[in-house]
C-alpha cells in the first residue's frame, strides 16, 4: 500500500501543465504502478471518499525538447477508462489523501 497526501496544485506552463502534490509531480510518485491492477482511494477534506479499481495506465515524462523552451512535462493517469487526472482537477487547492493498493 502506498499513501500520498497534501495540497493538490496544478502548475500551468505554456503547453505543459503538471499536477503536483506538495510540489512533487503526483504521477511521477505513482509511475511504478503502471500496468498493474490497483485500487485507488481518494479522500478530500470533508467529502466522501472516491474509489477507482482496475488496470493503471500511468505515464510521466520530464525533459527538454528541441522546440520547447524550458522543461516539458507530460503525464497521464488512467484506471481502465477513467481519467484520474481529469477527475482530480476539480480538487485543486484542497488537501487530499490518495491511497493505492
Amino acid at each position: 500500500m502506498t499513501a500520498v497526501e497534501g495540497i493538490l496544485s496544478i502548475r500551468r506552463i505554456k503547453g505543459s501543465d503538471i499536477m503536483l502534490l506538495n510540489d512533487t509531480p503526483l504521477v511521477k510518485s505513482l509511475s511504478h504502478f503502471n500496468d498493474k491492477e490497483i485500487t485507488v482511494t481518494i479522500k478530500c477534506e470533508n467529502d466522501r471518499a472516491q474509489i477507482f479499481s482496475g488496470v493503471a495506465e500511468i505515464f510521466y515524462f520530464e525533459g527538454q525538447q528541441q522546440y520547447h523552451r524550458g522543461i516539458k512535462y507530460v503525464s497521464d493517469f488512467f484506471i481502465d477508462d477513467v481519467d484520474i487526472m481529469e477527475w482530480l482537477e476539480r480538487l485543486e487547492g484542497k488537501y487530499i489523501k490518495l491511497i493505492v493498493k
